[in-house]
């Protein structure tokens, strides 16, 4: 009963297709034979690399594997159905979504176990859930309660539309100065109350916590990490005293890019009065990126021994492909690449590569001195060296920070082997 979407066919029209080009279906992209490095798609170009990629998606498996733990990536970071049924075919217990739009894509698109990490306080959101439970008896749905409140909303909801299924739920921990959740062991129970109050419209599932919240730098935050760990634990053992848990396991998940090892640390160690399945949420792990998530990476692998027996190291696999468009004055470079094509919320792109293809063969490494300092909406300002080789028309290659916000402004992103072959077509949804 699940159903499988059709991806529109590419023409022109798609940004980073070549002019002229008649449509064609997305799969039939390699058959193309189009090439980066030989200039065969109009720049800027959001590239991943598939070995890189690849390399990811082993990783996190193994280190999945090694911990005992599943993994439900967040779906947000890429909406790309396609990466969705990579995760899924390499072991991903399920999808995390957050909205009512990710998880219309992801229906469309056959995912059968959803984890949305929000609480729903939205009519139509939850009628849609609510549809698929009743169409599909083999589609699984958790999502998140955080209030007495957003436990009524949704269980007087349920009732009163009929509903035969129950909605499966887990209590958001959350801490002070953070996002949502329930901030004592007190408002947990309340909760718990709330959901017991409709125990034939909702299902506690578990508990759930979100530890990426904490800004700054990552060895910063470990205290404040771990205490919140510490606090979802204890709240998971008072509601399994209570014998509030229903089903077969209980699902306890945490788990962004950055803290998984304290995540599987303290959920991985708790012993309820039935079996239990930690799920961790990485959702950037599949490209990682050169700044923000490589530093957080490297503090991983200090703290960890779990994470550095894993071979190898996650590699970032996305960046995007610019020209340098005009060098109007000493020191100064504009790049064929902007705020509609590149991430700046976190850190602006870092030059990575560059290519001349009358005497490169590869692309080739950028020397110190060339920095990315602004940005416009179709332009990149790069400062460059004196002595810099770069000249207008050559390639720039352009290392990423926070993937999320880099995928958001392709409509498609172009895998690509490692000599730049275009294999792949990845379409998202935002």
């Amino acid at each position: 009963m699940t159903r499988k979407a059709a991806h529109p066919p590419l023409d022109h029209r798609t940004k980073g297709i070549p002019g002229g080009t008649p449509a064609f279906p997305l799969e039939t992209i390699a058959e193309k034979n189009w090439n980066v490095l030989r200039g065969d798609l109009p720049l800027p170009l959001a590239i991943l690399h598939e070995p890189a990629v690849a390399n990811n998606a082993r990783w996190m498996k193994e280190f999945c594997d090694k911990a005992q733990v599943s993994l439900a990536p967040h779906g947000k970071t890429t909406m790309c159905p396609q990466l969705f049924q990579r995760q899924l075919d390499n072991g991903a217990w399920a999808i995390t979504l957050s909205t009512a739009h990710q998880v219309q894509v992801a229906r469309d698109f056959g995912v059968k176990r959803i984890l949305v990490a929000n609480q729903i306080v939205d009519p139509r959101f939850l009628d849609f859930v609510m549809g698929e439970l009743e169409r599909d008896p083999d589609f699984d749905f958790l999502c998140l309660v955080d209030s007495v409140e957003g436990a009524r909303f949704a269980g007087e909801a349920i009732r009163a539309a009929g509903y035969r299924r129950r909605l499966g739920v887990l209590i958001e921990i959350g801490a002070e100065g953070g996002r949502t959740g329930a901030r004592s062991l007190e408002q947990a129970n309340a909760i718990a109350d709330a959901i017991l109050d409709h125990e034939h419209e909702l299902e506690l599932r578990g508990i759930e916590s979100f530890e990426g919240i904490f800004g700054g730098k990552p060895d910063d935050n470990l205290g404040k990490v771990r205490a919140l760990m510490e606090r979802t634990t204890a709240a998971a053992r008072a509601l399994d005293a209570r014998g509030l848990f229903k089903g077969p396991e209980i699902v306890l998940s945490a788990g962004g890019s950055s803290y998984y090892d304290i995540v599987v640390e303290h959920l991985g160690a708790l012993a309820l009065s039935r079996p239990t399945r930690v799920v961790t949420r990485s959702g950037c792990y599949i490209t990682h990126d050169a700044l923000m998530y490589r530093e957080y990476f490297a503090s991983l692998q200090a703290r960890s021994e779990e994470v550095r027996a894993v071979a190898g190291v996650l590699v970032p696999a996305l960046q995007v492909a610019t020209r340098v468009q005009s060098m109007p004055e000493p020191g100064l470079a504009l790049l064929t690449g902007g705020k509609r094509d590149l991430s700046f919320d976190i850190h602006l792109p870092a030059p990575g590569q560059w290519f001349r293809q009358e005497s490169h063969r590869a692309p080739v490494p950028l020397a110190p001195g060339h920095e990315i300092f602004a940005l416009a909406d179709q332009h990149a300002f790069m400062r460059v060296p004196e002595d810099t080789p770069l000249a207008v028309g050559d390639m720039v290659f352009l290392d990423i920070s926070h993937p999320c916000t880099t995928f958001d402004k392709w409509d498609i992103l172009y895998g690509v082997d490692a000599d730049f072959n275009v294999t792949t077509a990845y379409k998202t949804y935002f």
